[in-house]
């Protein structure tokens, strides 16, 4: 495992979509904490209404997977149509393919992560 700070891990480390491992049970425990320190965010008018669902059942957790692939078809039909024409910014085609081929990965196995933990 290696040892990062809180600034080390917050400015290096942006997206871990592919390299997560889906087939890990998560404690209930670890979910708590993650959510008690996600409600210690700054808000608006510091009215602290931050709500947070926990999804852990796999039918409901494969409904809102359907209903994110669903909502996410123009973005991947724009973005594929932008990386196959190139008409992105060349210079960064790299990043955009690798953030590209990220998010279809997520997309494609979002029905697999464990828990899902959405902000309401």
């Amino acid at each position: 495992m290696v040892e990062l700070t809180p600034d080390e891990l917050l400015t290096t480390t942006r997206a871990v979509r592919r390299r997560l491992d889906l087939t890990r049970q998560v404690e209930r425990e670890l979910v708590a904490e993650c959510v008690a320190i996600a409600l210690q965010a700054p808000n608006a008018g510091n009215r602290q209404k931050l709500h947070f669902v926990v999804v852990t059942d796999a039918q409901k957790r494969a409904s809102l997977a359907n209903i994110y692939r669903k909502g996410s078809e123009t973005y991947f039909e724009l973005r594929r149509s932008s990386l196959a024409t190139g008409t992105g910014n060349p210079t960064n085609y790299r990043t955009e393919k690798r953030v590209y081929d990220s998010a279809l990965y997520l997309r494609d196995h979002l029905h697999e992560v464990p828990v899902h933990v959405i902000h309401a």
